[in-house]
């Protein structure tokens, strides 16, 4: 009985099981809607990424291809004398060459002098906008002149033709002349993607180079600029009775001065540049790109370098309060109204400072052994390591170094010590130029740091100038020449100063 009982029980639930099993229609007309929702939601937010990584990566070589060609084209400028502003000069090859905008004519001496061979000419940049073949546009830039070969070298004999040198070059006139003293190339009204600031002397440009990218809605433009300066005037070895002027850079390598460990003030530097009553000032900041300076020889037969300490600021830019000959008692030249933009001249001598923290420093340009001025090499010696390196400053004072490829940074130079705790609380000047970003030197000895450092990483006609400001001996503690550091960079520095 109980069986029977157990087997209708079971027959009975397997039927309603089976009468529950299944999807209505209704739910599965609901469930493919959700689907194809979800499907069509995830398919429109796959494109949209894919069409904004498509502009972005547009955009990144537009970047990437703009920096390359101001690169080559600033690398090409430095090998000329000067820059011109037409193809006059540019050869009888160039004159088939229809619907370019000129630019640049590039002087450079390995090319126009090159009669010997048969070929004289300029190397040229220009614009077009028609007949640009397989090139999209709306303007190409291109380079006429010699070849160059794998190693950078120019075939002077090779077929000279031009050559696409970027394509995508913006065709919108600019709406402004950015040169201010200089000459705008091409005039204002035809100047678009590709122009250039050309100061009167025709060797230091400041270059634009202006790339379009595509995008649904429009276009996109990147614009990138960069200072340039012709540097190739040369003179016979010993003299410099050739040249009408040269061309010096700078940059800081970095500037701190500690006015007053006392209280902790903490001062940038000044330099001051002069030649023929001409000023050109430079207040150290981090990461700043090398500036030109134009020195005319028919002025001045020398530069002038003055290093000064800058009130410190607070972070508004406002000038700090404080107690003068307490707080501002590194202020030499000047008052505490200074701020370091002011002309040599409008700062009156502060006589109640020692004339040693504004520290003056004059490199000759002529005169009997005026190589020593910058560190030249010795007559008939051509090891750097033992040139003097020690130069005298305008007050008459071994205040500065002048380090050139392979110097030997005194091991004597230590750190300086604030605390007076016998820890170095900033690197000696060796260390310092050996530690990243500078890496301008190495040890001589990597086991034994006592034998100093050597200078590395400079050109032949590049110099690092390292200038002590508040101390006028060796010897006392803070005497580490690092106020300021910089790299000077002149044709002058790469002469063959031994006869």
């Amino acid at each position: 009985m109980k069986n029977k009982e157990f087997h209708k029980l079971l027959k009975k639930n397997k039927s309603n099981s089976n009468s529950n099993s299944g999807f209505t229609l209704t739910e599965l007309l609901v469930g493919l809607f959700m689907s194809i929702f979800v499907v069509g939601a995830l398919g429109f937010g796959l494109m949209q990424l894919l069409r904004t990584t498509r502009v972005e990566t547009s955009k990144v070589e537009v970047r990437g291809e703009t920096s390359r060609a101001l690169d080559f084209i600033s690398d090409e400028v430095r090998r000329a004398r000067t820059i011109e502003t037409d193809d006059t000069n540019a050869g009888t090859g160039f004159d088939s060459i229809t619907g370019e905008t000129v630019v640049l004519a590039l002087d450079i001496p390995e090319i126009s002098d090159a009669a010997s061979a048969g070929v004289t000419g300029r190397v040229v940049y220009y614009l077009k906008s028609t007949n640009l073949g397989n090139w999209q546009g709306p303007q190409v830039l291109y380079r006429w002149g010699p070849p160059l070969d794998a190693n950078g070298d120019y075939n002077i004999a090779g077929a000279w033709q031009e050559e696409a040198l970027i394509d995508g070059i913006d065709d919108t006139n600019i709406a402004a002349d950015p040169c201010v003293g200089d000459t705008l190339v091409p005039a204002l009204g035809t100047a678009s993607g590709f122009y250039a600031c050309i100061n009167g002397a025709n060797n230091t440009a400041q270059l634009y180079l202006t790339g379009e990218t595509k995008t649904a809605g429009g276009t996109d433009t990147y614009t990138a600029n960069t200072k340039v300066v012709a540097r190739a005037r040369t003179a016979p070895a010993g003299t410099t009775s050739s040249f009408t002027s040269y061309t010096m850079s700078y940059k800081s390598l970095g500037a701190v001065y500690n006015c007053n460990p006392a209280n902790n003030t903490l001062w940038s530097m000044r330099s001051v540049f002069e030649v023929g009553g001409d000023e050109k000032s430079w207040i150290h900041q981090d990461g700043r790109q090398p500036q030109p300076i134009q020195i005319d020889t028919s002025t001045s037969n020398s530069l002038k370098v003055t290093t000064i300490p800058v009130k410190p600021v607070d972070s508004t830019g406002n000038p700090l309060t404080g107690t003068p000959g307490v707080d501002y008692d590194c202020m030499s030249r000047g008052s505490e109204a200074a701020d370091g933009t002011e002309p040599l001249a409008d700062y009156a001598d502060a006589t109640q400072f020692p004339n040693f923290h504004s520290v003056p420093f004059t490199i000759s340009f002529t005169g009997p052994n005026y190589w020593r001025s910058f560190n030249g090499n010795e007559p008939g010696d051509n090891d750097p390591s033992d040139d003097p390196i020690w130069v005298t400053d305008d007050n008459g004072n071994q205040t500065i170094l002048m380090l050139k490829e392979g110097s030997i940074i005194p091991a004597s130079l230590t750190g300086y010590d604030f605390n007076n705790d016998t820890i170095e609380d900033q690197d000696s000047l060796g260390k310092f130029l050996a530690t990243a970003p500078n890496n301008y030197a190495v040890p001589v000895n990597p086991s034994d740091l006592s034998q100093g450092y050597r200078v590395t990483g400079l050109e032949p006609d590049e110099r690092i100038m390292a200038v002590e400001v508040g101390h006028n001996a060796s010897g006392v503690p803070g005497f580490d020449v690092q106020d300021s550091v910089v790299i000077l960079a002149s044709d002058l520095f790469a002469q063959d100063h031994s006869n």
